[in-house]
């Protein structure tokens, strides 16, 4: 990042320290399209009430529209939508 535009960088780093399993990964294809936004933000939801995490759904929410968001304004097809949990 540049230091001289710290009020407006954004660095996202993950990465996966092991196989995790079947029903903890969850992926989805996006079409390149808005009305997909609402579709990812809503399976999202589920998969988070499914495991009981509802309380991280307003910031799940918030993370969900806006990567997906961008993958659609500015990506190129094909995008996906991948989820995985540690929570037990």
């Amino acid at each position: 990042m540049d230091p001289a535009h710290c009020d407006d960088d954004i660095a996202l780093l993950l990465r996966r320290t092991r196989v995790l399993p079947a029903n903890r990964v969850a992926t989805w294809d996006i079409p390149h399209e808005s009305a997909a936004v609402t579709q990812a933000r809503a399976d999202a939801l589920a998969r988070l009430s499914a495991q009981g995490l509802q309380e991280a759904a307003s910031i799940t929410d918030l993370v969900v529209s806006g990567l997906v968001t961008n993958a659609i304004r500015y990506g190129r097809p094909p995008s996906t939508c991948g989820w995985s949990t540690l929570a037990v």
